[in-house]
C-alpha cells in the first residue's frame, strides 16, 4: 500500500512541521532591511535636526528670520555658480553663432548689434547677484536686531525680578548673542562668495567681448593693399 493510503506521513518531512511561506520571508527581509534606515534616521535627528532646532530657539523670533534669509542667500548663490558652469556656455555660443550668421560685420548696425549681444550676456551674468549682495548686508543688521532685543529681555527679567532670577537672564543674553553671531557667519561666508561670483561674472563679460571682436576681426573684409597712383 502507498503511504497516502496507510496513512503514514511522507519521507523528509515531520508530522506537523509547516513550511515557511514567501511572504514571510519577505517580512523578515524587509524589517532586516528597516532597521539599518530607522537607525540612520534616529543618528541623523539626533546629531543634526534636534541640536539646530534647540539652537534655532534659544536665538529667538530674529535666529529665524536669519536662517530663512540664509537660505535664500545661499539658494542662490548655488544658483549663480550652476548658471556660470553650465547654462552660461550655451548662451555664449548662442551669440557667436547669430554674430558668425551676419552677412557683415564692419557697419554702424552690426557693431550695435554685438553691443546689445554682449550687454544681454552681461545681464545674464550679474542676475541676481544685487539680491546676492543686499541678503549680505541684511544679515549683520539683523543680528544687532537680536543684541536689541535680548538685552530689552535682559533689561525686563532684571526690571522685574532683579538679579536673581538667573536663568530669565540667560535666556535673554542668548537671545542677545546668538542672532549676533550667526548673522556675522552668514555675512562674512557669504561675503567671500559674492565676491568670488563678481569676479568670475567679470572675467566672463570681458571673455564674451574678446571672442565677439575676434570673430568681428576674422570676418572683417581684408583691405585693398593695392598703391594709390
Amino acid at each position: 500500500m502507498s503511504p497516502l493510503e496507510t496513512g503514514t506521513p511522507i519521507s523528509g518531512v515531520a508530522a506537523g512541521t509547516q513550511m515557511p511561506s514567501p511572504s514571510g520571508d519577505m517580512a523578515v527581509a524587509a524589517g532586516t532591511l528597516q532597521d539599518p534606515l530607522t537607525m540612520l534616521r534616529d543618528a541623523l535627528i539626533d546629531a543634526v535636526i534636534d541640536p539646530t532646532y534647540l539652537l534655532l530657539d534659544a536665538g529667538g523670533p530674529v535666529l529665524w528670520v536669519i536662517f530663512v534669509v540664509s537660505l535664500l542667500l545661499w539658494t542662490l548663490i548655488i544658483l549663480r555658480y550652476a548658471d556660470l558652469m553650465h547654462r552660461h556656455p550655451k548662451r555664449l555660443e548662442a551669440a557667436r553663432r547669430d554674430w558668425d550668421r551676419r552677412p557683415e560685420h564692419s557697419s554702424w548696425f552690426a557693431q550695435q548689434v554685438r553691443r546689445a549681444l554682449i550687454s544681454h550676456l552681461s545681464l545674464e551674468l550679474h542676475r541676481s547677484l544685487p539680491l546676492i549682495k543686499a541678503l549680505i548686508a541684511v544679515c549683520p543688521l539683523l543680528g544687532l536686531l537680536g543684541t536689541v532685543t535680548g538685552m530689552i529681555h535682559v533689561f525686563d527679567v532684571m526690571a522685574y525680578a532683579g538679579g536673581g532670577n538667573v536663568k530669565a537672564m540667560a535666556d535673554g543674553i542668548s537671545l542677545a548673542t546668538i542672532p549676533t553671531m550667526a548673522g556675522m557667519v552668514v555675512a562674512i561666508s557669504g561675503l567671500f562668495f559674492s565676491a568670488d561670483l563678481s569676479r568670475r561674472t567679470n572675467l566672463e563679460a570681458d571673455r564674451a567681448a574678446d571672442q565677439l571682436r575676434m570673430v568681428h576681426r576674422c570676418m572683417q573684409t581684408p583691405l585693398d593693399r593695392t598703391p594709390t597712383s
